[in-house]
This record gives C-alpha cells, sequence and structure tokens, in this order.
C-alpha cells in the first residue's frame, strides 16, 4: 500500500521503520523509544491512521481498538505521545 507523500516524510523524520504489511494490506510503522514501542498502522480501506504502543511487551494503548482514528500519521503520532505523557504523569503520581 502507498501512503501520501506528507505521510511519508513525517515517518522518514520520526525516523519509524516499516514493521510489517499485515493480511489487508495495511502497513505498521515502529519505532523504540525510552523504553516503549511506538507503531502507527495506515489502513489501506479508509487510508487512515490508528496507533499502537507497548512498554515490556505489554499494550498500553490501541487506538483502532477503540475505532479511533486519524487522518494523518503526525496527528496519530502526537495524539499518542499525548497519551503516553498523561500516562507517564499519572505513573508518577503528578
Amino acid at each position: 500500500m502507498e501512503i501520501s507523500e506528507e505521510d511519508q516524510e513525517f515517518i522518514d523524520k520520526e525516523k519509524y521503520e516499516l514493521y510489517f504489511i499485515g493480511y489487508d494490506n495495511q502497513n505498521a510503522y515502529r519505532k523504540y523509544y525510552e523504553g516503549f514501542y511506538f507503531e502507527l498502522v495506515c489502513r489501506p480501506k479508509t487510508s487512515k491512521w490508528t496507533y499502537h504502543v507497548e512498554r515490556s511487551n505489554r499494550m498500553l494503548f490501541d487506538s483502532g481498538i477503540s475505532n479511533t482514528s486519524f487522518d494523518t500519521a503526525e496527528t496519530a503520532h502526537n495524539i499518542m505521545i499525548l497519551k503516553i505523557t498523561d500516562f507517564s504523569y499519572k505513573k508518577r503520581g503528578y
């Protein structure tokens, strides 16, 4: 599946790597940062993006489960980072 030039530029800038191409032809891009695995997935039927976050082999967040998707990879990434930030502050008791 091809993604937009804008999304590809963002994926490259943020250093995501193609992790897998799924059975339904969805592209999943992944990167590891400070103990977290961040994943952005482009859904071919809608060309929308979802995110998935893991830490210590445990899923923390997955927007696809709640059927929440985003128009661009950058938007999905930014929302994912806000969720992780909120999670981290709550875990520290802030």
